[in-house]
């Protein structure tokens, strides 16, 4: 989370080192790819979680299916 702030604030407020629209598109590239590791991480701790029994089956699909929705959005 700490790295997607910073990326973000650098979108927000520029990049000081002036690379210009590529660095904003590699940044952008970078933010996407790391949400996304997020939610891998995220959904791979619910599976776990279900594995233990320690989440209800219908709580946990409702779960994957909010982060599926967000990994299209």
């Amino acid at each position: 989370m700490h790295l997607l702030e910073l990326y973000r604030r650098r979108l927000v407020y520029g990049n000081p080192g002036g690379e210009g629209a590529a660095a904003m598109r590699q940044l952008n590239d970078i933010e996407r790819r790391l949400f996304l590791e997020a939610l891998d991480a995220e959904r791979d701790e619910l599976y776990q979680l279900l594995r233990m029994h320690n989440l209800d089956d219908d709580l946990h699909r409702r779960l994957v299916r909010e982060i599926d929705l967000m990994e299209e959005g």
